[in-house]
């Protein structure tokens, strides 16, 4: 009598490769998302930082610093010395309607988007412990 269907061990070892093979093909682009974000991270981190220095300034003086600074380079706002991490840069804008907008970007060529100030939800210290209630 010839098999009408395969076996349930036959289905779940195909099912078992199929997974292994899925997951062994994903590897490469998981392995440049990270890279990428890697790669990235510090200079979203300064530009965190510099968010919330340039907020700072605007309600202790009531404006923004435009500037722009490099790694290796220091400024001083707020009251704080501000130095960028290795391979990025640091752009503040202070025309337009926003009182100031911060980009960066890095040696890689990787530049994030305009972050400017929502005064509805202004920038948090990224020193501060992170809030319990999230």
């Amino acid at each position: 009598m010839p098999p009408t269907s395969m076996e349930p061990t036959t289905r779940a070892v195909l099912g078992v490769a199929a997974g292994v093979l899925l997951m062994a093909a994903c590897l490469p682009v998981a392995q440049r998302i990270d890279e990428h974000t890697d790669r990235t991270r510090p200079m979203y981190e300064d530009r965190r930082s510099m968010e919330w220095l340039q907020y700072r300034s605007v309600t202790d003086t009531g404006g923004a610093v435009p500037l722009q600074v490099s790694g290796g380079e220091s400024v001083s706002i707020a009251g704080e010395v501000f130095t960028p991490s290795d391979g990025v840069t640091v752009v503040v804008r202070t025309t337009g309607s926003d009182p100031y907008c911060v980009q960066v970007s890095n040696q890689h060529g990787d530049v994030s988007d305009w972050a400017c100030l929502d005064e509805e939800e202004p920038p948090i210290d990224p020193g501060a412990p992170p809030d319990p209630g999230l």
